[in-house]
């Protein structure tokens, strides 16, 4: 039986449930063709499952392992599994997930065969390691995009809690005033007539402040882009000199960067720091400089 990592599963789960059908005799095949990959297994590999017997189904289905995440030295290739597919009449095929599969329709990461020496085929072409360049691409786009969403949903937040009729009238009238006094510039208080939480909309100032100040640094190609693998090694991307390297460990890292990189542990995602950076979802971080 193949060896694989589960202590992403939930406790009630974790050590008590088996691997589906014949995914155990496909993994092997699969780590005897890539003998560095590894398996991880989290609560979304398991499937609730009816079993049938005597051509009844059992109206107590249990629980199955129906995926594996292939790992190879911490960085994720994607996964193999065995899934329902409907042809005619519902069968369950094997599939390889994949970053580098791209179809146009269906799950278009992942391919299915019937066959198991047809998956395996697959799966050799498809699980292989990132190069240091699809690794920097990879970094620096998430980190882009997401730095991008952030600052625009910030700024969304402020928005949202003005009354932007209310604001626009109050301004119009003393405008208005303005000009019928000669005077050419208005003075408006700072305190917006429409904010109920004066302390909220700070909060949410502040916030909008940060993130649209550390998104204008990754467009301007400052700080560093880093990307956090299964097994705590991190790459790193520089973003001035476009270069990425890989550090074993937290420990490892430049002493400018871990100090701020320290700091993600009581941030929460999507928090912008300027001074720090931000902290994103699967992994990813951007770091201020």
């Amino acid at each position: 039986m193949i060896k694989f990592d589960e202590s992403a599963v939930s406790i009630d789960k974790r050590g008590k449930t088996r691997l589906f059908g014949n995914l155990d005799e496909f993994a092997l095949k699969v780590s005897l063709a890539k003998p560095m990959i590894n398996y991880v297994v989290d609560d979304k590999c398991i499937n609730s499952i009816f079993d049938r017997h005597d051509g009844d189904t059992d109206k107590s289905n249990k629980h199955y392992i129906c995926q594996l995440n292939v790992y190879d030295n911490g960085e994720r290739l994607g996964s193999i599994g065995i899934v329902k597919r409907y042809h005619g009449e519902t069968e369950y095929v094997y599939q390889v997930e994949s970053f580098r599969i791209e179809k146009s329709r269906g799950n278009q990461d992942a391919v299915t065969a019937k066959d198991m020496k047809v998956a395996l085929r697959h799966a050799k072409k498809s699980l292989v390691p990132r190069a240091n360049d699809e690794a920097k691409y990879l970094i620096k786009t998430t980190v882009s995009n997401r730095m991008s969403s952030v600052a625009s949903h910030d700024e969304t937040e402020v928005r949202w809690c003005i009354d932007s009729t209310t604001e626009g009238m109050l301004y119009a009238k003393e405008a208005f005033k303005a000009r019928l006094n000669g005077e050419t510039t208005v003075t408006l208080p700072a305190r917006l007539a429409s904010i109920k939480d004066m302390d909220d909309h700070n909060r949410k100032c502040e916030q909008m402040q940060n993130s649209r100040a550390l998104h204008e640094a990754v467009v301007a190609k400052k700080g560093y882009g880093i990307q956090v693998l299964f097994d705590g090694g991190m790459y790193v991307v520089y973003m001035a000199t476009d270069t990425i390297q890989r550090y074993k460990d937290f420990e490892s890292l430049p002493e400018n960067i871990q100090s701020k990189f320290a700091m993600f542990k009581v941030l929460d995602k999507d928090e912008s720091i300027e001074a720090i950076g931000c902290k994103f979802e699967n992994g990813f971080f951007y770091v201020a400089e």
